[in-house]
């Protein structure tokens, strides 16, 4: 007899639901896994800053709500009288990413706009073909277009599998989640998975199915269990 660790119970959900099925990616996942295993283990939680228990409390909450939908029961029920002030906690985070995207956007509009100022619409399509050109993907590092300049820029991707619902049946699809973007053009940085993931007109995550790219989404996952076996097969 054992029980499930957070790692494997994750997985599992993840196996069943797909990689994105709490909402939050594995950064998000890494910090409330060290918060539980402090709390578990006796330590000093008062020593964490309140800038990190708020980040805990806001992926908590966003997992909660995920789950909530699953359990036939919602987050107003789950957290009780302390709903209101977790609430709250999701819609700061919101509007604060919000907050960020909308001025990294207009900073880099402007950048794009300084820059090609005396160019016409031909000088415009060769720059950023010339720019596209010099950027060198690497293994887990693709290009991604980007939103604001419609150029070529860069993300760190991980694999990632999702569920899609279909009238056959449930299928998985393979593919990769980009967990940042940085473009070459007009320096547009999204520098965590949470702004990638809200960024307006931003395609964050490929599908290696309609690529042919399955083997080298295999290759990409650390490890292969059986479900993900039978897919390749």
């Amino acid at each position: 007899m054992f029980t499930v660790g957070f790692e494997s119970a994750i997985r599992r959900l993840q196996l069943l639901y797909g990689d994105g099925v709490l909402g939050v990616g594995p950064d998000g996942l890494a910090a409330l896994k060290a918060a539980r295993d402090v709390t578990a283990h006796g330590g000093q939680v008062s020593e964490s800053t309140g800038d990190a228990l708020f980040r805990v409390l806001v992926t908590l909450g966003t997992i909660q709500n995920a789950l909530a939908q699953r359990l036939d029961s919602t987050p107003e029920e789950f957290w009780g009288a302390a709903w209101p002030t977790v609430e709250k906690a999701l819609r700061q985070r919101q509007d604060d990413i919000k907050q960020q995207l909308a001025v990294s956007y207009a900073a880099a509009r402007k950048r794009f706009a300084e820059r090609t100022r005396d160019l016409d619409e031909e000088a415009i399509d060769r720059l950023l073909e010339q720019a596209g050109d010099r950027v060198n993907p690497s293994k887990n590092v693709m290009p991604r277009q980007c939103p604001v300049c419609s150029g070529k820029g860069l993300s760190v991707e991980r694999p990632e599998q999702r569920v899609a619902n279909r009238r056959s049946g449930t299928t998985v699809i393979h593919g990769w989640m980009a967990t940042n973007f940085t473009c070459p053009v007009c320096h547009l940085t999204l520098e965590s998975e949470a702004l990638v993931n809200a960024a307006p007109d931003f395609e964050a995550w490929e599908s290696a199915d309609e690529h042919d790219l399955l083997e080298i989404w295999q290759e990409d996952m650390a490890a292969l269990d059986s479900h993900d076996t039978e897919d390749f097969t």
